[in-house]
């Protein structure tokens, strides 16, 4: 990325040189920063609009199995946007008082006090691993 200092600098020489090339190669330079930000911008949002999908499923295999507003979600940091999804609210304290009603995990084993807690795996995520455990 070009600081703002250069990008100033070298507009101002292309107009007081009157010089074509400098103004040129400023407009290269510009064009090319800008593609590569657009580029990136389309595959952070693609990433994200995927990203959102795995929480619409997770929501899904939490009410297939139970789970549903009014209720508590923990598990890692992912769990505030998939109890926004759900209609849960989150419990950010370890181990979380009173229990949540499900545990949201990718790729983690179940914390000491949910080992006997019913386990789903979350099928055809976009990030794999994903499981759902409930409380019985």
């Amino acid at each position: 990325m070009l600081p703002l200092s250069v990008v100033v600098a070298l507009a101002a020489l292309a107009r007081t040189r009157r010089s074509l090339p400098t103004a040129a190669v400023l407009a290269l330079a510009l064009l090319g920063h800008w593609g590569i930000q657009a580029g990136l911008v389309h595959h952070h949002a693609g990433n994200h609009q995927q990203a959102r999908g795995d929480w619409v499923r997770i929501a899904s295999v939490l009410r297939e199995h139970g789970v549903h507003p009014p209720c508590v979600l923990a598990g890692n940091t992912s769990t505030i946007p998939i109890a926004h999804t759900a209609g849960c609210t989150v419990s950010e304290t370890d181990p979380p008082a009173p229990p949540p009603s499900a545990l949201v995990l990718r790729e983690r084993k179940a914390p000491h006090w949910a080992r006997d807690w019913q386990r789903f795996p979350v099928p055809d995520t976009y990030n794999p691993g994903w499981t759902v455990v409930v409380r019985p």
